[in-house]
């Protein structure tokens, strides 16, 4: 399985074009959008047909979206959120242990909108950056765990 990870698009829609043309030309298995703003994640979804899983984030005050999942990619646990309710900007350590309680290895964040691949203590945090930047990231799963790329679109 490989999918691509965004977060924090904010309506950017030359990023959000561009993210849509990638994600039809590698043929992912999957979209995960780490909110901000849940329409764009439609928006991707609509453009491409590939199943998507998002959350909502801080600035998805009307959305009904979760604001929480536990996404399997093959057979390795993650929990995505956006990150604001886990206080991320002040650390990683309210987001470590949520995802220990569900049982995941990995968590995907957002709202710092600085990209960052951390691995602690049998742990690893990904945070795909801010689309309306270009950044994100992908993950695919292989024997030896997930394999995480982090990237940029470009302008």
């Amino acid at each position: 399985m490989k999918v691509i990870i965004l977060s924090d698009s904010h309506a950017h829609m030359g990023f959000l074009k561009k993210a849509a043309e990638l994600i039809k030309k590698h043929k992912y298995d999957a979209i995960i959008h780490l909110g901000d703003l849940v329409s764009d994640a439609e928006f991707l979804q609509r453009e491409t047909g590939i199943p998507l899983y998002s959350v909502a984030g801080n600035c998805d005050v009307l959305s009904s979206a979760r604001r929480e999942i536990v996404f399997r990619a093959g057979a390795f646990k993650v929990m995505l959120v956006h990150g604001d309710r886990q206080h991320v900007k002040s650390g990683l350590l309210n987001l470590r242990y949520a995802a220990e309680q569900a049982g995941c290895g990995y968590a995907f964040f957002g709202h710092t909108h600085v990209q960052t691949m951390k691995e602690a203590d049998g742990m690893t945090f990904v945070n795909p950056g801010a689309l309306n930047c270009g950044w994100y990231a992908e993950a695919e799963d292989t024997d030896a765990g997930l394999e995480i790329t982090l990237d940029n679109l470009g302008e």
